[in-house]
């Protein structure tokens, strides 16, 4: 479970990234991540994936997606 402490962080984070700013210089202002704040990006990650496989009614959307955005970079073996 994501520890609530962190929600303001993670919050300001995504705020920033929503503005065009550069996320990663914003949260560096405030210090080094610890692993309890670590975990909630993938946290959000998989809620808004969730999210989109469900408005398209298809689970796994989003993991067919990836695997062809990263077949075509040629990250994927085989």
């Amino acid at each position: 479970m994501a520890d609530p402490e962190q929600v303001p962080m993670v919050t300001g984070v995504l705020m920033a990234a929503a503005m065009g700013m550069d996320t990663v210089a914003w949260r560096d202002r405030f210090g080094t991540i610890e692993p309890k704040e670590a975990i909630i990006p993938g946290f959000v990650l998989w809620l808004v994936a969730d999210l989109f496989d469900s408005l398209v009614d298809k689970p796994g959307t989003i993991d067919e997606l990836m695997r062809e955005t990263f077949g075509t970079m040629g990250t994927l073996e085989g």
